[in-house]
């Protein structure tokens, strides 16, 4: 962690942190969970070094993590949604969605993009405020009416567990198996920060940039991110 990003140790040992900014630089807010976690240079080395046994298990994970928001009516019904900009024809009956209904393959193909591109990013300023905030994006002040946090909470901890016991029970060496298991939590853990503050709070990005938003049906302003 660069202390300059933080600010000078206004009392000794504790580093200041600008608390506005956390709420709408996701860099600096990177760079704070960062420092929080013990998320290192080593580890995003680390997490480089074994991408592809990382990107491998992306789309197992996310299938059983859809899977398993589909066992509840609750969260089967807010999966109703759409993204915005994506033609598609929609399941508009929580009883008939199925794995291989539209909005629950556009999520899967948007989960599987976002964690290639995060696995694989230099865990940078372009990444950040660029690249992540473009699949996080929602302009900031406009704030999201009936967010389902519990959704968004549930799922992301399922994600977790996921890649923890599909990384543990590998073929992997123990300690690669131990220390990937370690290093992937902290980034998770980083995510769901991220996106619960982003669904919260919004983020502003760029004019230019493409925003890529779900809506459950019927939700009376707009939904929720991913």
């Amino acid at each position: 962690m660069r202390e300059d990003l933080l600010g000078s140790h206004h009392v000794e040992g504790v580093l200041s942190v600008d608390e506005d900014r956390l709420d709408t630089d996701l860099y600096y807010r990177f760079q704070f969970l960062a420092e929080y976690f013990n998320f290192t240079n080593r580890d995003i080395a680390f997490i480089h070094e074994h991408i592809e046994f990382i990107k491998s298990l992306v789309p197992r994970v996310i299938e059983k993590s859809l899977e398993k928001l589909l066992n509840f009516d609750v969260t089967r019904r807010l999966l109703l949604g759409t993204i915005h900009g994506v033609a598609t024809e929609l399941t508009t009956d929580p009883d008939e969605l199925t794995m291989q209904s539209p909005s629950i393959k556009q999520r899967a193909t948007v989960f599987e993009e976002l964690f290639y591109e995060m696995f694989s990013s230099k865990f940078d300023e372009e990444y950040f405020n660029k690249t992540l905030a473009r699949r996080l994006s929602y302009k900031w002040g406009n704030k999201m009416v009936d967010v389902p946090m519990a959704l968004n909470s549930a799922a992301n901890m399922n994600v977790q567990l996921l890649f923890a016991e599909y990384t543990l029970n590998s073929d992997l060496p123990l300690e690669i198996r131990s220390n990937l298991a370690l290093v992937l939590s902290k980034v998770l853990n980083i995510y769901v920060d991220m996106t619960n503050t982003v669904n919260l709070n919004g983020i502003e990005v760029p004019e230019d940039i493409t925003k890529i938003v779900i809506t459950p049906i019927g939700s009376p302003n707009d939904g929720y991110i991913y």
